[in-house]
């Protein structure tokens, strides 16, 4: 897909092909700075004398080979243009020299002695096949299209070598030394992000790495989902980084490291038992060996792994639109049967800040509960001074001390390795931008061997993200109080009488004391 050089066209044109990657690696990509290499250099990159001199003779001097093909024979004068050539040169009716000579699409032809419409045989687009005309939408332009429609030139345009006026590089005949090769299945829709702006990161990955990838046509991500790269190059080392950064660059990398952060959150206690295992037998197998590690170590290892068994946590979906207003009447209808409020309303970074100013409305749907608000922007004093106060809530008739955070994910991340206070009911006013954030938000609810409640709000335009997390959790849809009755009668609460919330939890009592403490960085070693 990239766009040759200057350097790279001539080699294919001189049938030198196999020296792209040489002058790639060295950086030589334009006319001037193969003509100032020093010619004890190129003989080393060119032993063959003859090769060499052809290409000397070809950048000697600027459009010396254009010069000798278009001048007539010594003493022989210009031969006169026909009647036809001067018609369209003249500036006449339909020539393309004057004002009413605009050709083709948007006037963008002029000077090529054709008339309006004509197709120019012996012009530059003659050479490129228009990229819409075999699509299933077809060319909005038909025949007035300045680029080849004709079937021929679609199949002659796979068999042209690279830097022959096409518009995008062809490798069907790829230097005789780029034997090694792999095919890379990219989704359709990444293609995109693939190529970014003329094919130019594509044009990084091959530049890099000294490979090349084969042409190909436009793809219609209607007609396929998943689109096949072949790659060549040199070395199967060249090839396999090629793909590696191919694959970074689209976003199927982070795509799949994303799904199993996911399959790990939801699967966490057998993923960590698992590994612990593993790296047990691995150790007993590597006994008397450099590679074996004392049991300290083993122990400091595992110590790190997560093997509390998850709380059992029920989720629920509701159907609402963007409007704050009705995602807090459906919460209200949630909010009229507990005993009290223990939440956390989870929303986006950005949403968190503009909730801030109409707390007093969100208050009203919870009961009369005075939310805290904890986001980024905040000093570091102001958010711990917030999580004091929903650490301690406030106690109403019924014993329960009720509390109500609105956060982001941030805080679900945070409660994975903290001990924070106890809430049974968590509420994730959109769907999270990756489902890792969904479960991490999910699993702060109904922890100390409790039960807790998930809901989720989805809008018309969350409903494949929906899809894809019920792939994996099971969901009810929540409409009216009927459907949250049963569960909100097993909900626990943290009161005065059984408190849930252990002394340690997030944050200490004393944080006032260590606020302008640098956190300790744990160091277990250097990177290899």
């Amino acid at each position: 897909m990239a766009q040759q050089n200057a350097v790279e066209a001539l080699l294919v044109r001189l049938d030198m092909g196999y020296l792209i990657p040489v002058f790639q690696g060295m950086g030589v990509d334009r006319i001037v700075s193969l003509r100032k290499m020093p010619e004890d250099a190129l003989a080393k990159l060119i032993p063959d004398a003859a090769q060499r001199e052809t290409l000397l003779e070809s950048i000697k001097s600027r459009g010396s080979l254009q010069s000798r093909r278009a001048a007539p024979p010594a003493g022989q004068s210009h031969p006169p243009r026909s009647a036809d050539a001067d018609f369209g040169r003249g500036g006449n009716e339909e020539g393309q020299g004057g004002s009413a000579g605009r050709g083709g699409r948007g006037g963008r032809g002029g000077g090529r002695g054709v008339g309006r419409g004509t197709p120019t045989p012996n012009g530059e687009e003659a050479g490129r096949v228009c990229r819409h005309v075999f699509t299933t939408d077809g060319c909005k332009y038909g025949e007035k299209c300045r680029y080849s429609h004709d079937e021929s030139d679609r199949h002659r345009a796979q068999e042209v070598p690279a830097g022959s006026g096409m518009a995008q590089r062809s490798v069907e005949r790829p230097p005789p030394n780029f034997k090694y090769s792999c095919e890379v299945p990219v989704p359709t829709e990444r293609l995109k992000f693939l190529l970014g702006s003329q094919g130019n990161n594509m044009k990084v990955i091959n530049e890099t790495c000294g490979t090349y990838n084969e042409r190909f046509d436009h793809v219609d991500e209607k007609e396929e989902e998943v689109f096949t790269i072949r790659l060549l190059g040199g070395t199967q080392e060249a090839v396999d980084k090629a793909k590696e950064m191919l694959l970074l660059s689209a976003g199927v990398t982070r795509g799949e490291e994303k799904k199993d952060r996911f399959q790990y959150a939801v699967n966490e206690l057998d993923a960590n038992t698992h590994a612990a295992r593993l790296l047990a037998a691995c150790n007993s197998k590597n006994k008397d060996t450099p590679r074996h590690l004392s049991d300290a170590i083993l122990r400091n290892i595992i110590s790190s792994f997560n093997f509390v068994r998850p709380q059992e946590v029920r989720h629920f979906y509701m159907h609402t639109s963007n409007s704050d207003k009705d995602k807090l009447e459906m919460v209200s209808k949630i909010v009229s049967q507990l005993k009290g409020v223990q939440a956390i309303l989870f929303c986006d970074q950005k949403r968190v800040e503009e909730m801030c100013k109409g707390s007093q409305r969100i208050a009203r749907h919870f009961n009369g509960v005075e939310p805290q608000f904890v986001y980024r922007q905040l000093s570091k004093e102001d958010r711990m001074a917030a999580l004091e106060r929903f650490k301690v809530g406030v106690t109403n008739e019924n014993g329960v001390r009720q509390r109500l955070l609105v956060t982001n994910e941030d805080y679900a991340k945070l409660a994975r390795k903290t001990v924070i206070p106890y809430v049974n009911l968590v509420i994730s006013f959109s769907v999270p931008r990756a489902e890792e954030f969904y479960v991490l938000q999910s699993q702060v609810a109904g922890r100390q061997g409790t039960i807790g409640a998930s809901f989720l709000c989805v809008n018309t335009y969350d409903e494949t993200l929906l899809r894809e997390l019920e792939k994996n959790i099971r969901f009810e849809r929540f409409e009216d109080e009927d459907d949250f009755r049963m569960t909100a009668v097993d909900l626990s609460y943290d009161t005065e009488e059984h408190p849930l919330t252990p002394e340690d939890a997030d944050p200490p009592s004393d944080w006032r004391e260590h606020i302008n403490e640098k956190k300790v960085r744990v160091n277990f070693g250097k990177r290899r």
